[in-house]
């Protein structure tokens, strides 16, 4: 399960990084905001 975690994390932040560059500078600093948040979700649900 741990693995696991790390594996869609890592999938989570690469995907995080291209989108978020596809943005303007407002619109990456919501969408890292964003991930944030989903991320610490990831982390309770998988916890």
């Amino acid at each position: 399960m741990k693995s696991q975690f790390l594996i869609q994390k890592r999938i989570l932040y690469k995907s995080r990084i291209y989108l978020c560059f596809n943005h303007s500078v407002y619109n990456q600093f919501l969408c890292f905001s964003f991930h944030k948040i989903l991320n610490f979700q990831l982390k309770i649900y998988l916890s």
